[in-house]
């Protein structure tokens, strides 16, 4: 199955800062719309989260159900469905196998990838080394921090990546 992996924070919600209220919950602009056009293309969704304030005793483990599941609320009122909704719930130094860049997140699923027709959008080093890891193409949006891992495709917009990846489902 193609797969669109999406990290959250700043690529498809409004990064606020380990987010514990799910009222907070705003989606960038596009980010409705372009979903619902990923979909009807075929791709499955998939939001894949580091999530460190858990392990920082910032946010709840309930706290964080109750964003994902707005987030999932939100979009199904616009026929929108995730596939999965997967994150990490450890500090960078646990070096636990879950957190990005590395893919124990979604170790079940990769059985039932298309990795030659999938992507990973994302706006951090730890989502293009993700989707490198899962031998993906990467689409990186504006940049929050360094990138060593080159994406294979910048953007500017959410829009402008949904655009890409259907104008290469077409062009396959």
């Amino acid at each position: 199955m193609p797969v669109v992996f999406l990290d959250r924070d700043d690529t498809i919600i409004v990064d606020r800062t380990y987010l514990a209220d799910p009222a907070l919950v705003e989606f960038l602009p596009g980010v409705p719309e372009g979903l619902a056009r990923l979909q009807a293309a075929g791709y499955r969704l998939v939001v894949v989260t580091n999530q460190s304030g858990v392990g920082r005793g910032l946010i709840t483990v309930e706290q964080l159900h109750a964003v994902h599941g707005h987030i999932r609320e939100l979009l199904g009122a616009r026929g929108v469905e995730l596939f999965a909704v997967r994150y990490c719930p450890h500090l960078p130094q646990d070096d636990c196998p879950c957190r990005k860049p590395k893919t124990g997140m979604v170790t079940d699923l990769l059985p039932q990838v298309d990795v030659r027709r999938s992507f990973m959008i994302g706006d951090r080093e730890g989502d293009m080394g993700f989707g490198r890891a899962l031998g993906v193409t990467t689409i990186l949006m504006p940049p929050h921090d360094r990138i060593v891992t080159e994406p294979d495709v910048r953007v500017r917009t959410f829009t402008e990546a949904v655009d890409i990846i259907l104008e290469r489902r077409t062009a396959a």
